[in-house]
C-alpha cells in the first residue's frame, strides 16, 4: 500500500529536481562550479536536442476538505433560508481524510396502528457497529420516534422523525462531501407504494405520512446522486414489507448472477459519480397478514438482524473481508420463513460480488484511479520486494483487470532473469495471482523454476506457505514439492521445539488445499517432523508438546503408537508444568491421536501391541488427572474440569 501511495505523491518533475543539488550560498567554504547556462556554451559541438519526455497531467494540488457542519448548526441554517457553501473545485482532489458521517433513522410509530416494535433495536444495534469501525458519535445523526414515552401526536410542530426533516437529514448527509468521504445511511420503519401519476413507487413512510406524505425512494436517489466521484455510501433499508428500497439504477440478480438494470431507471436521475451500494430486502410473493403481525411484533428488524449476524458469523469463520456474494448468501439464508425471501444488492456502478470485499471505505473509482497510475508506472518497479508488494496490494484491492496482471506477470519473468526471487516473494506472489483468479500451468512452471535457487536459504516455514501458494493453484511441480521435502528434512534436525510445532500447524494448513497427488509430499514433511520432535522430547515443555499433538489431530495425521507412548512419557515427566488448558487440550488430542492408531490397527498381528499401547495411554490419563484434582484451587475455579476430563477419558477408554 505505501507504494501506491508513492505513486501518487511522485513525479518526473519532483525527482529530476532531488537528483539535482542545491547551489552553495556565498559563506560556503567549497566553491561549487556552477551549472552550464545560456551564457556560459561548451565548446565541445552541441548534441542534438533530445525530445521531450512526455509526463502525465499533473493533478491539482490537494485541498483541504471543507468542513462538516454539526446538525443543529445545519438545521438552523435551513430553517433560516441561509445559502450552504458548497465545496470547491479543488477540493475534488482532496487527499482522504477518513472522514465518516452515517444517518440513522428509526421509526416505531407509536399510538397509530402501524406500530412496531423493533426500530430502538435496530438503532442501538447499528450505532454500536457504526462506532466499532471508527465512526464518531458527533458524525452520527440519528433520528427516532423511539423514545419510551413518545407519542407523535403529543410532539406535533417538533417532531424530529417528520418527512421535512427526513429530507433535510439526507442533505445533511452530503453536505460538504469530497472524494474520500465516507456515508452510511440505515433506515427502519414502513415503506409503501406512493401513487404517481399513472406509476407506483416504493416509498418511505415518515412519522407524519399521513398529513404530509410518502417520501418516494426515486427522490431520496435524486439528493444523493449529486455525490461527486470516490465517495462511498453505504445504503441499508429495513422494512416490514418488502420493497425495492433503496433504488439505485442497477440491481444484482443472485438466480442468473448478473446485473440488471432497474425497471424505472429511466424515471432516475443520471448515473451518480459516486460509489452507492444500497441492501434491502426482496420477495417474490404478496406478504400474508400473518406475516405482518409478525412483523409488527418482532423485536429486530429482520433485514438488518439478518445483515449484522452473517457479517458477525462470517468474520468468525474466516480471516480477512468478506465478498458481496458471500454476504448475500449469508444474510438470505437467514431470511428464510421471513416475508423476505432474500437480501437484494443493487449499486450506482457495476463490479463483480464474487470477487469485490464488503468494505464500508473503498470506492470503485479510487481502486480504478490507483490502476491507471499503477499500470502507467509499472516498468520503474525492479526489486523482488517492490514487484511482490504491488502485486500484492493491487489483488487485495480487488483490481480485476487480466490484462494488467499479465503485465506484472511479464514483468517479474523480465526480472527474475537478472536477479533471484526468494521463496517468500514467489509464495506472496503466487497467493496474491490466486486471489484474483490470474494464474495458469506456464506461469506456474516458470515461477517453479525461479524459486529454485533460493529454496536452500529458505525456512521450514517459508517452504511451508510456498507449497500452501502452489496446492491452492492445483500445481503439481513434482521437483519443487521433492526439493520442498529434502530441504525440510535437512532443517528439521537441527530445530527447536518451537520451530518444529510452528512448522508442523504451517504445514498442517497445506491440507486444506492439496489435492490428492500431493499427500504424500506431505506425509513425508510430517514424518520427518515427527522424527525429528520425537528426537528432542526432552526438550520439550507442555505449550510445546500440546502445539504439536493440535497439529497432527486436527488434520488426522499419522503418529506412530509407539512414538506416542514416548510423547506421553514426556508429559508425565512435566506434569508439574501442565496448568487447566494445557491438561484438557493435551489429554483430548492424546485421545484423538490413540483413537486413530486403533482404528487403523483393528485387523493384524499387532492388535496386542496396539491394546498394549492404549493400556499405557490411560495409565497416563489416570495420573495426569489425579494431579489435576488435587488442586483443588483449579477445581474451585470452574466446575467445568471434572466433565472435560470425564469427557476425555471417555474418548480414550472408547478406544
Amino acid at each position: 500500500m505505501a507504494i501506491l501511495a508513492s505513486i501518487q505523491q511522485s513525479s518526473p518533475e519532483n525527482r529530476d529536481a532531488r537528483a539535482q543539488p542545491a547551489r552553495p550560498t556565498q559563506s560556503s567554504a567549497v566553491a561549487w562550479p556552477e551549472w552550464p547556462s545560456q551564457a556560459s556554451a561548451p565548446t565541445a559541438p552541441a548534441a542534438p536536442p533530445l525530445p521531450a519526455p512526455t509526463t502525465p497531467p499533473a493533478l491539482p494540488e490537494p485541498a483541504e476538505p471543507p468542513e462538516w457542519m454539526p446538525w443543529p448548526r445545519f438545521s438552523a441554517a435551513l430553517q433560516r433560508g441561509e445559502p450552504l457553501r458548497a465545496p470547491s473545485a479543488r477540493c475534488a482532489h482532496s487527499v482522504a481524510s477518513g472522514r465518516r458521517k452515517a444517518l440513522l433513522i428509526a421509526l416505531n410509530y407509536p399510538g397509530t396502528p402501524a406500530e412496531r416494535r423493533c426500530g430502538r433495536n435496530d438503532l442501538e444495534r447499528v450505532t454500536q457497529i457504526l462506532l466499532r469501525l471508527g465512526f464518531q458519535e458527533e458524525w452520527i445523526l440519528k433520528l427516532s420516534d423511539c423514545e419510551p414515552g413518545t407519542d407523535r401526536r403529543e410532539t406535533k410542530g417538533r417532531d424530529v422523525t417528520s418527512k421535512s426533516n427526513f429530507v433535510a437529514a439526507l442533505q445533511w448527509l452530503t453536505h460538504n462531501v469530497v472524494s474520500g468521504d465516507v456515508l452510511f445511511f440505515h433506515y427502519s420503519g414502513h415503506s409503501a407504494l406512493h401513487e404517481e401519476g399513472n406509476a407506483l413507487l416504493d416509498a418511505y413512510c415518515p412519522s407524519d405520512f399521513a398529513e404530509a406524505g410518502h417520501l418516494p425512494s426515486r427522490d431520496c436517489y435524486e439528493l444523493v446522486s449529486t455525490l461527486p466521484k470516490g465517495v462511498r455510501l453505504t445504503m441499508l433499508v429495513d422494512c416490514c414489507v418488502p420493497c425495492s428500497c433503496p433504488q439505485l439504477p442497477f440491481q444484482w440478480n443472485a438466480q442468473s448472477l448478473q446485473w440488471s438494470e432497474d425497471a424505472d431507471a429511466s424515471s432516475l436521475a443520471p448515473t451518480a459519480a459516486a460509489d452507492i451500494v444500497g441492501l434491502g430486502g426482496a420477495s417474490e410473493a404478496e406478504m400474508s397478514p400473518e406475516q405482518l403481525t409478525e412483523a409488527l411484533r418482532a423485536e429486530q428488524g429482520p433485514i438488518t438482524e439478518a445483515f449484522l449476524q452473517a457479517m458477525q458469523e462470517l468474520a468468525a469463520r474466516r480471516k480477512g473481508p468478506v465478498t458481496f456474494a458471500e454476504l448475500l448468501e449469508g444474510a438470505s439464508l437467514r431470511l428464510q420463513g421471513t416475508a423476505h425471501a432474500f437480501l437484494q444488492l443493487s449499486a450506482t456502478r457495476l463490479f463483480d460480488p464474487k470477487s469485490r470485499s464488503f468494505r464500508f471505505f473503498d470506492a470503485i473509482e479510487t481502486c480504478w484511479t490507483r490502476r491507471r497510475m499503477t499500470e502507467a508506472r509499472l516498468m520503474e518497479f525492479h526489486s523482488p520486494m517492490e514487484l511482490t508488494m504491488i502485486i500484492n496490494a493491487a489483488s487485495k484491492l480487488r483490481i480485476s483487470d487480466e490484462e494488467l496482471y499479465h503485465r506484472f506477470v511479464a514483468h517479474d519473468m523480465t526480472c527474475m532473469g537478472t536477479e533471484a526471487f526468494h521463496v517468500r516473494d514467489i509464495s506472496v506472489i503466487v497467493t496474491a495471482l490466486a486471489r484474483v483468479n490470474c494464474v495458469d500451468a506456464k506461469t506456474m512452471s516458470r515461477f517453479c523454476d525461479g524459486v529454485v535457487p533460493t529454496l536452500p536459504e529458505a525456512t521450514p516455514l517459508e517452504l511451508a506457505r510456498l507449497m500452501y501458494a502452489c496446492m491452492s493453484v492445483s500445481c503439481h511441480a513434482h521437483d519443487l514439492f521433492t526439493a520442498c521435502v529434502l530441504h525440510n528434512r535437512e532443517k528439521a534436525s537441527s530445530m527447536d521445539p518451537t520451530a518444529l510445532s510452528n512448522a508442523a500447524y504451517a504445514f498442517g494448513q497445506c491440507f486444506e488445499v492439496a489435492e490428492v497427488s500431493h499427500l504424500r509430499y506431505l506425509q513425508k514433511i510430517f514424518r520427518h517432523l515427527r522424527l525429528a520432535s520425537v528426537a528432542s522430547l526432552p526438550l520439550f515443555l507442555p505449550r510445546e508438546i500440546v502445539g504439536l499433538l493440535k497439529t497432527y489431530a486436527r488434520w488426522q495425521i499419522t503418529f506412530d503408537c509407539g512414538q506416542l507412548c514416548k510423547v506421553a512419557d514426556r508429559m508425565l515427566a512435566c506434569k508439574k508444568h501442565f496448568d487447566m488448558e494445557t491438561t484438557v487440550n493435551g489429554l483430548h488430542c492424546l485421545a484423538l491421536l490413540m483413537q486413530r492408531n486403533a482404528v487403523r490397527g483393528e485387523s493384524g498381528s499387532s492388535q496386542a501391541a496396539w491394546e498394549a499401547h492404549v493400556g499405557h495411554g490411560r495409565g497416563f490419563v489416570v495420573k495426569v488427572v489425579m494431579v489435576v484434582m488435587q488442586r483443588k484451587c483449579v477445581v474451585e475455579k470452574t466446575g467445568l474440569l471434572p466433565w472435560m476430563l470425564g469427557a476425555v477419558m471417555l474418548d480414550l477408554i472408547r478406544s
